[in-house]
């Protein structure tokens, strides 16, 4: 067993030795990292370029964003048709108002005693019935006849009225139903290329942070392989000394279950290298034995707080949408599809209820962006700070390592150097991923919940 293990972190030193070569790169504003693989080399760029143009996962969030842009146009033919209807039946009563009114009319010149022939002519024209062109006086029973026609006649219109009306009020409701929820709906139309931007960004961010994460993740097997090598170390020397009665049988066994514990993070951390390796190239359709050359300029900038945020109100959808929400229903509560003050009053409410969750979202937006900008600028100055440790520690280790030669300091002193050497590196690249992460965050509006 103890073979086996001592086999395993030969070969584990072998890798570590090997990317070292690979990935050690020198403090400076341009941060240079190529991941371990002999195949092609691409750079970070042309990997995203290739997530954009093979990633199903990418494709899928794109295609949602369409099917809501889809929905929003069958909204707008879902109130075209609803509004077609409410002014047809809208016509009509007008129609049967006017019919009703030239009836009534009509009516009125009779009981008037109105006898005009052309007068009772046209009009009965328009009724159709020959029998009206008559003289009230010729004939009172044929004009009572007339007179009772006319009554029935202006009943059935007055139940026509009442039908349409009564169905005016529905689809008058539904009318305003449908136009909310076209203007709710509309959002996605009109802000279709925002959306598009926002979410690439998003997809992109969270790409460049898990490309980032494989060279952290390569720091962090690199400093338990030396942390290894510097524990077995210590367990020799323990060992010897226990035989010799130089210390307890308990510092031996505290080494050893610090070795078995440096060796499970170890599995853990390239278990988990290996899964986001495997899962970036299947995305990114690249294969297993090609790698990742990484090239970022890192600089401070000088970023303006009220531009900033402002920037990042204009572009937030969350933001932007609160807002549309506030004005549809704005519309609609005059739209005159609201029947009974009970209803109206819930409308008002969800009205406040959307300004107010605007209010608090631009103030959540306002103490994101100023702790972003802070959380940059403190990351820059901690990154050029390890820029100089490593300086230190490189300075360190070649001293020791000169020593080490004439026997003034000892292999546990150098390994233990490794260690710290190596500590700061992973310190290092992981500043320096999060100035990048935070750059990318303040130069793209990319708003981060939680």
């Amino acid at each position: 067993m103890k073979k086996s293990n001592s086999k395993i972190l030969i070969l584990l030193f072998a890798v570590a030795i090997l990317t070292l070569f690979i990935c050690k790169s020198t403090p400076a504003q341009n941060i240079s990292y190529r991941l371990p693989g002999d195949g092609k080399v691409y750079s970070y760029q042309e990997i995203f370029g290739r997530f954009e143009s093979y990633s199903i996962e990418y494709k899928i969030d794109v295609l949602n964003n369409q099917i809501q842009a889809a929905k929003a146009l069958t909204a707008d033919e879902t109130y075209t048709g609803a509004q077609a209807d409410y002014l047809f039946i809208q016509l009509k009563i007008q129609e049967l108002k006017t019919a009703k009114n030239t009836l009534c009319t009509y009516r009125n010149e009779i009981l008037a005693g109105i006898k005009d022939k052309e007068v009772v002519e046209n009009v009965a024209s328009d009724t159709h019935d020959a029998s009206a062109v008559i003289s009230f006086e010729d004939n009172k029973t044929e004009v009572s006849n007339l007179l009772e026609q006319i009554d029935e006649q202006i009943a059935a219109i007055d139940i026509q009225i009442d039908n349409y009306e009564s169905s005016l009020a529905t689809l008058g409701k539904n009318s305003a139903d449908a136009k909310l929820s076209k203007d709710l709906s509309a959002f996605y139309t009109n802000n279709q290329s925002l959306l598009l931007l926002e979410l690439k960004d998003k997809i992109r961010h969270n790409f460049l942070k898990n490309c980032l994460s494989l060279m952290i993740y390569q720091e962090e097997m690199k400093y338990y392989i030396l942390n290894q090598d510097y524990l077995n170390i210590q367990k020799d020397i323990s060992e010897i000394k226990f035989r010799y009665g130089l210390s307890i049988n308990g510092q031996l066994d505290s080494i050893t279950l610090s070795i078995l514990e440096n060796g499970s993070l170890l599995v853990k951390k390239q278990s988990d290298y290996e899964s986001l390796c495997t899962y970036l190239k299947r995305e990114t359709s690249i294969d297993e034995k090609d790698t990742i050359q990484y090239e970022f300029p890192i600089s401070l900038k000088n970023y303006n707080l009220t531009d900033v945020t402002a920037r990042f109100k204009d572009t937030n959808l969350t933001y932007l949408q609160l807002a549309n929400m506030e004005t549809s229903y704005q519309s609609y509560l005059y739209s005159g599809g609201i029947t009974g003050s009970a209803n109206r009053h819930q409308i008002e409410l969800t009205i406040d209820n959307y300004r107010l969750q605007k209010l608090q979202l631009s103030r959540q937006i306002e103490d994101y962006v100023k702790k972003t900008l802070s959380s940059y600028k403190i990351a820059y100055q901690k990154m050029q700070t390890a820029k100089t440790e490593i300086d230190i520690t490189e300075k360190k280790c070649k001293i020791l390592e000169e020593s080490l030669k004439y026997k003034k300091s000892t292999k546990q002193e150098l390994y233990k150097a490794y260690v710290d050497r190596q500590s700061v590196y992973l310190k290092y690249y992981n500043l320096c991923m999060e100035v990048i992460l935070w750059e990318d965050i303040l130069d793209n509006n990319i708003y981060e919940v939680g």
